[in-house]
């Protein structure tokens, strides 16, 4: 980002797609167009150190709750795999579908796939956030019937 001054009215140059683009940010554009072009509305959410500490903690119980349990893991930890009462499970935060899509860039592969471009028939896939998987399993576990979510149906 470059800001010129020229005369009076302050022109915003954008270098980021690589074309010259020039406003006037005074008089000609909107409040809109001025906040979105400095940047006003790409801020991101950050989470305090309290919440970054309290996930790091529910992470780590998640991981003794997997140990225990012989959960396994992908390696970045979103998606779990397990058997309980003769049945496969899958809990991810994504499905296997936007997992190989990944692979693809421009029609081209550019990497192996992740997962069989066909779901298992006797696998069960639920699309939930890896905080819940405790719960999920204890559910289970317990016998209760749950929605592709992770919820129980009764």
């Amino acid at each position: 980002m470059l800001i010129l001054v020229a005369n009076v009215d302050i022109y915003y140059y954008n270098l980021i797609n690589g074309s010259i683009l020039l406003l006037n940010l005074f008089s000609q554009s909107t409040d809109w167009e001025r906040k979105s072009y400095m940047g006003y509305y790409n801020r991101r959410w950050k989470p305090s150190r309290t919440r970054k500490r309290e996930f790091a903690e529910k992470m780590n119980e998640v991981d003794d709750f997997c140990e225990k349990n012989h959960i396994s893991q992908s390696g970045s930890s979103d998606s779990y795999y397990f058997s309980l009462n003769g049945k496969d499970y899958r809990v991810s935060n994504h499905s296997i579908e936007a997992s190989n899509s990944g692979a693809y860039r421009d029609g081209q592969q550019i990497r192996p796939l992740y997962h069989d471009r066909n779901r298992k028939k006797e696998t069960v896939y639920i699309h939930a956030s890896k905080t819940r998987i405790m719960d999920i399993f204890k559910d289970l576990k317990n016998g209760h019937k749950l929605d592709g979510r992770g919820y129980r149906k009764d």
